[in-house]
């Protein structure tokens, strides 16, 4: 094999793995989600929001609902992470934000994106 081809190869070799490398940075991991607890009126309980990110109207109501279409009430938020856990999204950080006297809960969760196969 004389130089110029062993060059060649070399630099075909090295474009093909910055093109590999280039799509692995690309490609996002995970799906994240927010949740958004506030207290029910008058119980111990709180409704989830989710926040996926997508587009919504002003006005929409946007707690988690049953099959019923009525919004899903939760013990707390830990019940609304095991819940949402059982759907295989992880925890990633909380915090809390007061609005006027209410709480309102924030939970970020990632979940691991599946590799589609054809």
């Amino acid at each position: 094999m004389d130089l110029q081809k062993l060059i060649m190869m070399k630099k075909i070799f090295i474009v093909i793995l910055v093109i590999l490398i280039a799509k692995s940075c690309m490609s996002q991991e995970y799906t994240y989600c927010e949740l958004l607890g506030t207290a029910k009126l008058f119980s111990t309980q709180v409704y989830v929001s989710i926040d996926l990110g997508e587009r919504r109207k002003f006005f929409e109501d946007k707690r988690m609902k049953n099959e019923d279409g009525t919004p899903k009430t939760f013990n707390s938020m830990i019940d609304g992470l095991n819940y949402m856990g059982q759907d295989g999204w992880e925890f990633v950080q909380a915090y809390i934000v007061t609005i006027g006297n209410q709480n309102v809960y924030h939970y970020l969760l990632k979940k691991k994106n599946q590799i589609e196969t054809k």
